[in-house]
């Protein structure tokens, strides 16, 4: 009788462990063919994909400093005005310009994301400025585990906490009062007189502390980013622990956010304390925070022995590392040239553009015949770049546009015209993000090398 109710109870519980995991694996199939049916649906109305004979498509890459956000005007960019400038210069063709650029990636998350969506945008040509950010041997991995299931993302979903009411409207508050305090506030009386307004905001929204503290902390360090002048630059050392002390509190506050994640991450680079960083972002991890793209690439320049538990996360995370610094150039060489290969075989035009101040030829050298090894990272190469590079063959169809007009006299002697920062004064030039005038500089220079090359390009348009 015992057998017998055993092999009923194991017969009840295997039917129902069956009948569960159909209806679980019929559930991942109708919103996955939901999920192609909408996609097939957007590529028909997007008109990013129209194949009008007169339409050329332009994709972007790059990173902070080709998106968009990272800039004076916010929403401005160079692509953004490149298309402006495209469809005013006569060649013929309606240009639309889609800007793919991600603050704070690298150039293998760049490649990565391009080749993926390449065949839905279908472009004709590719524009690139990326490099800056390859400073660990981080690569991207093709995820396919149990974390990519339709079902697992509708879980996270439903039990994620509802959005909170007129969300939109009290973070333009918190960021415009912050914003306006900082601006008129002296650098050597923002640590004594934050405290001051952070209350008040705390008072107003007692539920965004942690909100409040990451926006103050995010606006004082662009401040200081700003800074030129080596009088100024003193302050920065007493300042950057306040800001790290902030974004501490922040992540404290809510360590399932990715954004407060991210600033620490980057606060504890810039003041070289990594004291309990390691443990802020496993704890971040155990409770589910969002891990994105520029977060995973902060996590990754921090010194290895600040990453050893970390390092078991990053497989799930969907990359991998290599912690030999010598290597790191030989990466961006190697995501350059993987991507010139792929857009060559679909018959794209590619445009390599160097940042602004610095030698085409350090760019020209990603692409050269030379098998001479170089350590470090691309930015440390771009401080010593070639006088004269000779290219290899296999990349003669690769047009390379520079920026160094950015040297002349009236953009070095007038610095804050062009850049709001110098963030990569020490990557072979004193550039950073752009102002709008700098902005519009650097898609003019782009402009010009595509009306240089327009016959070659219409040529190559024709066979595509």
């Amino acid at each position: 009788m015992f057998r017998k109710n055993i092999r009923t109870v194991s017969k009840y519980v295997l039917t129902s462990v069956i009948s569960i995991g159909l209806c679980l694996g019929l559930l991942e199939g109708v919103m996955r063919l939901m999920g192609l049916i909408y996609t097939q649906n957007q590529s028909f109305l997007n008109p990013t994909l129209n194949e009008e004979k007169n339409q050329i498509r332009v994709v972007t890459l790059g990173e902070s400093t080709t998106a968009s956000g990272f800039s004076e005007g916010f929403a401005f960019s160079w692509p953004l005005h490149l298309e402006e400038i495209l469809n005013q210069a006569g060649l013929g063709y309606h240009f639309q310009v889609i800007n793919l650029a991600r603050g704070g990636v690298n150039s293998a998350f760049l490649v990565n994301e391009a080749l993926e969506k390449i065949n839905d945008l279908k472009p004709h040509i590719v524009i690139t400025m990326m490099g800056i950010n390859d400073v660990s041997g981080l690569e991207y991995l093709h995820r396919s585990d149990w974390r990519s299931l339709r079902i697992v993302k509708l879980y996270h979903w439903l039990t994620s906490e509802p959005p909170m009411k007129n969300k939109d409207v009290i973070e333009a508050d918190i960021n415009a009062t912050l914003s306006a305090f900082v601006k008129k506030t002296p650098l050597n009386a923002i640590e004594h007189s934050a405290p001051l307004v952070i209350q008040e905001m705390k008072n107003k929204y007692p539920s965004l502390e942690w909100y409040i503290r990451w926006v103050i902390a995010n606006c004082v360090f662009d401040k200081l980013n700003a800074l030129t002048a080596p009088s100024q630059r003193q302050m920065q050392g007493p300042l950057l622990k306040w800001v790290h002390d902030q974004a501490t509190l922040a992540h404290s506050l809510n360590s399932k956010s990715s954004e407060a994640l991210y600033f620490l991450v980057q606060m504890s680079l810039q003041t070289s304390n990594f004291k309990n960083i390691e443990d802020q972002a496993l704890n971040s991890f155990s409770v589910g925070a969002e891990v994105t793209a520029p977060t995973i690439n902060a996590l990754t320049m921090l010194p290895p022995q600040h990453q050893m538990r970390i390092k078991s996360h990053y497989r799930k995370l969907g990359v991998s590392i290599d912690f030999d610094n010598t290597q790191f150039y030989n990466k961006t060489r190697s995501n350059y040239r993987h991507l010139a290969d792929e857009l060559k075989k679909q018959k794209i035009i590619y445009f390599a553009m160097q940042y602004p101040t610095v030698k085409i030829t350090s760019l020209k050298e990603v692409f050269s015949s030379a098998s001479v090894p170089i350590s470090g990272s691309y930015c440390s190469r771009m401080q010593h770049s070639p006088d004269t590079v000779k290219m290899d063959p296999a990349y003669s169809d690769v047009f390379f546009i520079s920026n160094e007009n950015f040297n002349e006299p009236k953009v070095r002697d007038n610095p804050s015209k062009y850049f709001i920062d110098r963030f990569a004064e020490n990557c072979g030039g004193p550039f950073g993000h752009a102002t709008i005038l700098g902005n519009k500089r650097i898609a003019e220079n782009a402009l010009a090398e595509i009306k240089k090359n327009w016959p070659v390009v219409e040529k190559r348009l024709a066979t595509q």
